[in-house]
């Protein structure tokens, strides 16, 4: 995927997770949306709602080409304001 993306010339980064270990509770595509949803509602202290956590500050790192550091709080803000879930909404 990186040789890709810098094949067009696009920062890439790699995020390496555990895949030996669930990241929600539920299985099952339906229950698995709702406990995205938690997430954009708020219900980040898990493995699933930090792995988004750290997913989307990636992207808005790159998409803003701020820190990772400024993202984090951007994303992080946008769960506790509302804004990311009404954005889904």
């Amino acid at each position: 995927m990186i040789r890709i993306g810098n094949n067009f010339n696009r920062e890439t980064r790699v995020v390496i997770t555990d895949m030996n270990t669930p990241l929600g509770n539920n299985i099952g595509n339906s229950l698995e949306v709702l406990e995205a949803i938690d997430v954009l509602k708020g219900n980040i202290d898990n493995n699933l709602g930090k792995l988004c956590i750290e997913l989307a500050s990636h992207l808005v790192s790159m998409g803003k080409d701020i820190s990772m550091e400024e993202s984090k709080n951007i994303v992080i803000d946008s769960i506790n304001s509302g804004k990311a879930f009404n954005k889904f909404l």
